[in-house]
Parts: structure tokens; sequence; C-alpha cells
């Protein structure tokens, strides 16, 4: 008989040598806690293209350092791509620095951990979050003292961490936790959509009593599992394969639906137009959904702040910050080329191309045999004070023309009503709709260094006191001293360049009928009135040169105005009739 020679340890207790399974370290925590927080910051940034650089850097960094131990081809040919894919998101610029503070972090803390004889990965822990403070103080302000600062930190963190280990490990293991804690509650953030479609899903499930997940369900369908645990016979099989068969035909009706109704929402043109019975024409909705589209892409204009950009459609087409304009063909008649400036009532809003005053007054010169080459510098939202800017501009680098025309009013008056609101009612700077989302802009821009600025000497001087607000004829006072103020720039500029000039000061639902108006939001009366007071005001200030058009719709019985400020075709057509003989008058060259 053979006896076996007894284990000196049990075989299912030995372990292979080898490494052990790491744990995820902090540094994996913090990178999947800091960079969606940092991006969800970026949708409230307009500079949304530096956050996300941060983020980059950030991640770039940590996986160096989490790499530092550990170097792997695998990492290398992540960090390519990771690097392609930045610079095709942001430039190459900026792939460059975030590749290169990503590389010379690493190299610190490899040559620092050289240097500390293989110092552990628990003592490097601590210096994650200096670091990348001081990353972020060199990338987003430039402030070197503070990112040095924070290096020194850093070291200082590895030297007591490996000095100490027990307490800067707690300090460690703390960072830890709070990082799994927002982690947690991120994706659970993340993960609300999908739970609500989910939650839809079982609903409608529980709807027709069919889960196609689980078709074999002892209680839902009959299947082998069915027949097995029932033991049923030909007839209860019968009467539950029918049931089964009739939910399943409420589901697919139900699918059906759910498609039709999808292909229905896209071919049926959604709600939007505002209706009125001054747009009666049928191309209204498809006029309206296309402004709608252009006047909602601004861009910054370093000579009038804002404007926005090129667009092309079949009723609104802007083509280097000028909109179509009706051209006459070539004849033997006389012919005089046009600047055109103004807000949206000048530029056309809600018209077309072929409706807007502009093209209007052009074809009425045709009728007359004068052949008007219009060019329609206008943009909704502009005022004088950026027309005159915009027109110094174009007198210095384009030919002159025959005769620049400066149609306003609306903006000029509204401008200083809205600064009333604001508690700056006598203030008769220069003014745009922009000043107030400028604000917002340079406050988002320089997030960064009032995040890390407190150390930083000074103080914020408080804010001027507000005005008390201010009646109506006070408000256009204060809005007319501006204006006289602009068009005395505008003679200047004109007289230096030869340029004859007719300013107009356009009509408004304030100085109409009450036929003229179907408003799309009414006012109440006492808006009303107080509106027809700053109108009166405002016209009882205008330069004696101004050509005032208050009054061209003082006849009209059926709705031009669907709003205080703009006119729909036919208002368009009555304001280009009345325009015609001032515009196509001879004029002599202004005395410089």
């Amino acid at each position: 008989m053979t006896t076996s020679t007894p284990l000196s340890s049990p075989q299912w207790a030995q372990v292979p040598d080898g490494p052990l399974p790491r744990r995820p370290s902090v540094l994996a925590v913090w990178a999947l806690t800091v960079v969606p927080l940092t991006v969800a910051l970026a949708q409230l940034d307009v500079a949304a293209w530096r956050l996300v650089l941060l983020a980059v850097v950030g991640l770039t960094g940590l996986l160096a350092v989490a790499q530092l131990w550990r170097w792997r081809p695998a990492a290398v040919a992540a960090g390519l791509v990771a690097g392609a894919a930045l610079a095709a998101a942001v430039g190459v610029r900026a792939a460059a620095v975030a590749v290169a503070s990503a590389v010379v972090w690493w190299l610190l803390l490899r040559a620092f951990r050289r240097t500390a004889d293989r110092l552990p990965e628990r003592a490097l822990r601590p210096a994650v979050v200096p670091m990348l403070a001081a990353d972020v103080l060199l990338l987003a302000g430039g402030r070197v003292r503070l990112a040095a600062v924070a290096v020194a930190l850093a070291a200082a963190a590895c030297v007591v961490g490996r000095r100490w280990s027990g307490p800067m490990g707690k300090v460690a293991d703390l960072g830890a936790r709070g990082g799994h804690w927002l982690g947690t509650g991120l994706a659970a953030v993340a993960m609300v959509p999908a739970a609500l479609v989910v939650l839809v899903m079982s609903v409608l499930y529980r709807l027709v009593r069919f889960d196609p997940l689980r078709p074999n369900r002892t209680d839902r369908t009959v299947g082998p599992r069915w027949r097995r645990r029932s033991g049923a016979g030909s007839d209860v099989e019968e009467r539950v394969g029918r049931g089964a068969r009739r939910r399943r035909s409420f589901a697919g009706a139900l699918g059906v639906l759910a498609v039709v109704a999808g292909c229905l929402a896209l071919l049926v043109r959604p709600p939007g137009a505002p209706s009125s019975a001054a747009f009666t024409d049928p191309s209204w909705p498809d006029v309206w959904a296309q402004q709608q589209k252009f006047n909602s892409n601004p861009e910054f204009n370093p000579t009038t702040l804002f404007s926005l950009k090129d667009f092309s459609s079949p009723h609104v087409n802007q083509v280097d910050g000028r909109r179509r304009v009706w051209q006459p063909p070539p004849c033997d008649c006389p012919r005089r080329t046009v600047w055109w400036f103004g807000g949206s009532a000048a530029w056309g809003f809600y018209l077309s191309d072929e409706q807007s005053v502009p093209s209007q007054l052009a074809k009425a010169a045709w009728s007359q045999g004068v052949a008007l080459e219009i060019t329609n510098f206008a943009l909704p939202g502009y005022s004088l004070s950026q027309e005159m800017q915009l027109f110094a501009q174009l007198a210095e680098t384009e030919p002159p023309p025959d005769l620049a025309v400066f149609y306003d009013g609306a903006n000029e008056l509204f401008l200083q009503v809205d600064r009333n609101n604001h508690g700056q009612g006598t203030d008769e700077s220069p003014v745009t709709y922009a000043d107030r989302q400028f604000q917002t802009v340079t406050r988002a821009l320089s997030w960064p260094q009032r995040l890390w600025g407190f150390a930083t000497p000074g103080s914020t001087a408080p804010a001027s006191a507000r005005d008390p607000l201010l009646d109506a004829p006070e408000v256009a006072g204060h809005a007319m001293a501006r204006y006289r103020r602009q068009v005395a720039l505008v003679d200047a500029v004109a007289a230096a360049n030869k340029i004859p000039v007719l300013f107009v000061w356009q009509p408004t639902m304030s100085t109409a009928p009450a036929a003229a108006a179907d408003e799309w939001r009414p006012m109440a009366p006492a808006d009303a009135e107080w509106h027809r007071r700053l109108s009166a005001a405002g016209r009882a200030g205008l330069p004696d040169q101004v050509l005032d058009l208050s009054d061209v719709f003082d006849t009209a019985t059926r709705p031009v105005f669907p709003d205080w400020a703009h006119t729909n075709a036919a208002g368009a057509t009555t304001v280009a009739a009345a325009l015609v003989g001032p515009v196509t008058a001879p004029r002599s060259p202004p005395a410089g």
C-alpha cells in the first residue's frame, strides 16, 4: 500500500508570486471628479475653451503622474491619441501648452521620486492638489509667484508624507473618500436622463403587460417553462396565448403610433411665428423663422462692439455685414450710390430682403427714373453711436457714396429707457444693447483671477449711487442730448470726407393712429400713454436737419405696426414713398 506524504502547507492556500492587484489611487479618483466639474463649469463660461483646456491639462497631468511608477507603452499611445484629439478641438497651440505642462509635472515628480529613494505612492498623494492648483494658476492667470508657492507646498507635502506617512496617509484617504462621494453624486446626476427613459419604458411595458426582455415568464406568455410549472392543458394554453397576442398587438400599435407621431413632428412646421393682422402673406412664417435664426448668432466686432454673422436663406441674406437690397438694372438714367445705416427697422425686421425699406426705396426711385444702388449697413440693435463708428471707418476704407442715410429713433429712446430702469437714466454716454451682456462677459473671463487673487492687494470701489426713476420726458431729454452729439460727430466725419448726409427720425406706434396698430402683446393703457409722452418729448428735441417721419401714418386705416418700432411691408412702402424725394434730390458735398 502506498502512503501519501503530508504537505507542509495546504496547496489551496498557496498564492503565486507576483504583484498584488493595485487599488485605485487618489489620482484616478481626483481625475474622475475634477474633470466633470470643470467641463460643467465650462458650460457657464463664454470662454469655455479655456476651462476645457484646463480640464484636459489636469487629466493629462494626472495620467502622467499615475504612470510614474508603472510606465507602459499603452500609456504612450493613449497620450498621443489624447494630444491629437486636443489639437483638433482647441488648436495646436493650446494642445502644445497642455502637453508641455503635463510633461513638466511628470519630469518633476520623477526626479523628486528618484532623489527620495523610491518614495512610496502614499507619500505622493498629498502633492496632487497643490500641483493642479499651480497648473491652473499658470494657465488661467499667469500668476507665477503663487504657482511657485503651490509647487513648494507640493514638495513639502511629499517630504512630510515620507517622514510621517501615518497622518498624511489619513489626509490622502480622506481626499479619496471625498472624491468618491462627489464622483458618486455626479454619476447619479448624470444617470437621471437614463433613469427617466427606463421609467417611461417600464410604464409602457406595464400598460401593455408585456416585457420583451423576459418573454417566457409564467404570468405573461405561454412557453415551455410555463407548461412545465403549471401543467395546464391546451384550453388554458390557448387562452393565455390569445391574451399574449393581444398584448403584443397592442404594443405594436403603440409603437406604430409613436413612429407616425415622430414623422409628423418632423414634417409639420412647429408653431412659432406670432399672428397679427399686419402680416397676412403666406411667406410670413418662413420669414419669421429665418430672421430668428439669423438674429441668434452674434459675434464681437471691434468697431461696433457686436455684429451678426453672415447668413443665407430664401428670404434673409447677409453678406459681409450687408443685407441684400434690390438693385436697379443697368440704364442710362441718373445713378447714385447710397449708404444706409440704422437699427432693426432700417435693416428690415419682420421683412424679407425685397420688402425692407431700402429695397422699397430703390424700387420707388427706379419708378421715377433714378437708379439707387443702396448698401444696407443697418443691423438689429444698432444705435447712432455705433453707426457713427461704422460710418467713420467706412469713410476711410471705402469709396465715398453720393449720400449716407441714418434711419434712427426707436433704439435711441429704448436704450435710455433701459438705463433708466437700471438707475442710470441721466447717463448720456454712448450706449448699445450689448453693454450689460459685455459686463457679463468680462466678469466670466476674469473669474480665475478673482478666484485665486484674494492675496492681491487692493479693493474694488463701491458701485455708484443709482439715479431715481425718471419720467418719460426726462428720459427722452437725456436720450436726445446724446443723439444730438452723435449727429454732430457724423456731420464732422461727413464734412471731412465730402459725403452728403441725411438724418431720418423713424415713425413709431406711439405717433400713429390706433388703426395702424395690431400688437403681438398689447401695452397696458398706462404704458402706452407713457410711451406716447416719450415719443413726443423725443420729437421735440430733434435737431433742425433731421427729417421727422413720425406723422407718415396719420392717414393709415389698416394695421402696419405689430410692435412699437417695426412695420410690415405696407408700412415699409409708405416710408419709402416719403423718403424717395429727399434721397433722390441733388445734394452738394458738405463744406469741410
